[in-house]
This record gives C-alpha cells, sequence and structure tokens, in this order.
C-alpha cells in the first residue's frame, strides 16, 4: 500500500514536472514572439504549489499547454488566445480545494453584486415615492389655496348682493 502511495506521488511530481516543463515551452514561445510580460505570469504561474493532500489534475494542464505549443507552431498567437489556454491551464491544474475556494469566490461576488442591484432598485423606489408624496402635498396646497382665494374672492361679492338687495339680516 505505502508502495503504491509512493509510486502515485511519483507519478504526480513527473507529470507536474512534465506540465512546468511544458508551459516553460509555451512561454518561451510568448517571449520569442515579444510577449515578455505574458510569458512571465505564465512561468510565475507554474511555479505556484500545490498541497501534497491534493494534487492538481495534471494531465489536463499537459494537454492544454501541447495544444498551445502545436498552435504556436502553425501561426503566431494573439495575446488574447494565449491568455484564454492560461485560464483554461489554470483551471485545469486547480486541485479540488481550489475549485471549491474559486466556486465560493464565484458565487460571493455574484451573490454580492445582487444585493447591491437590489439596494439599488429600492433607493430609486423610495426616491418616487417620496417624489410623488411631496407632489400630492404641493397639489394639495395648490388645491387648498384656490379654493381659500375663490372663497374670500366669493364671499365678499355675496355679502355685496344681498346689501344691493336690500336682504340684509340684522345678525348678519
Amino acid at each position: 500500500m505505502l508502495e503504491l502511495l509512493q509510486q502515485r506521488n511519483l507519478y504526480t511530481a513527473a507529470a507536474a514536472t512534465a506540465a512546468a516543463t511544458a508551459a516553460a515551452t509555451a512561454a518561451a514561445a510568448a517571449l520569442a514572439a515579444g510577449q515578455d510580460k505574458l510569458a512571465g505570469a505564465v512561468a510565475r504561474r507554474e511555479r505556484s504549489l500545490h498541497p501534497p493532500q491534493h494534487p492538481p489534475d495534471v494531465a489536463a494542464a499537459v494537454s492544454l499547454s501541447n495544444d498551445a505549443r502545436l498552435l504556436a507552431r502553425l501561426y503566431p498567437i494573439q495575446t488574447s488566445v494565449l491568455l484564454g489556454f492560461e485560464r483554461a491551464r489554470q483551471l485545469a491544474m486547480l486541485s479540488p480545494l481550489g475549485r471549491r475556494q474559486l466556486e465560493k469566490q464565484c458565487v460571493k461576488a455574484v451573490s454580492e453584486d445582487l444585493l447591491q442591484f437590489q439596494q439599488q432598485q429600492q433607493q430609486q423606489q423610495q426616491q418616487q415615492q417620496q417624489q410623488q408624496e411631496e407632489e400630492g402635498i404641493r397639489e394639495g396646497e395648490k388645491a387648498t389655496a384656490a379654493t381659500a382665494a375663490a372663497a374670500a374672492a366669493g364671499g365678499g361679492g355675496d355679502k355685496r348682493r344681498r346689501e344691493e338687495r336690500g336682504d340684509t339680516c340684522l345678525l348678519s
């Protein structure tokens, strides 16, 4: 049993070395194409370590590196294409623990975005309600003022008419 674990660890280490070699070759190809910053980023990412209890999925990373090298031989690779291969390779190299952490980060980011969106919508609705209430109050004040002005203007005219007709009451 111990021998099997040691063989597995040796195989994982050999596969990781092969992946590092393939990525280094891709980095060298990127350097030759004048993309030294990208090549440096690829090389730095290759040197990142994984916890021993969560080994990387090396086979997928090696196949992606081989695909990138094959494409580099066929035609000049643009930076965006290289970045796409690098992203896919990084996802393949992630350990199960790393994948879970990435999923949690994505879920957290999406949740925060949704919460911000909901808060913005609630604020907009509250502002609209306040504006509608203020407009209603203004219209009510205008209507009250108009009614009071009409009553004041109309009330004085009625008294004059009564006086002209002689219908004045002693109590009024």
